[in-house]
């Protein structure tokens, strides 16, 4: 097991010193092999950034999944993680293209509202 503090800068490590998108690719990378079990994962990470705790580790994944970019449980148990598949959007009426534009920085809410 990973040490129970770890400090960056002096302060404890959080789970925002963790990146997403290096937290999917762990699980991605992970699920090429076997299952994406939490202790697949936490080697991954800690191959790349060193010790991460555990109960740090294990935040980063209820976040993740709680923002709907992660699936799997982050009780402590083997996890089984998976990245989900994006969701299928097109066709869905005009206002998903709008907010698609908007989010694409080609709309704007403003100019909609006049």
């Amino acid at each position: 097991m990973s040490e129970s503090i770890r400090y960056i800068n002096g302060r404890p490590m959080q789970c925002k010193d963790i990146p997403d998108l290096m937290f999917l690719e762990a699980v991605r990378e992970a699920t090429e092999t076997s299952t994406a079990n939490v202790w697949k994962v936490q080697e991954l990470l800690e191959n790349v950034m060193g010790p991460i705790p555990w109960n740090l580790l294990l935040a980063k994944a209820r976040r993740l999944i709680a923002a709907g970019k992660l699936t799997g449980c982050a009780c402590g148990c083997r996890g089984d993680f998976a990245v989900p598949a994006p969701p299928v959007i097109a066709g869905h009426g005009v206002w998903v293209d709008r907010l698609l534009a908007v989010a694409a920085g080609t709309g704007s809410r403003a100019a909609e509202s006049r």
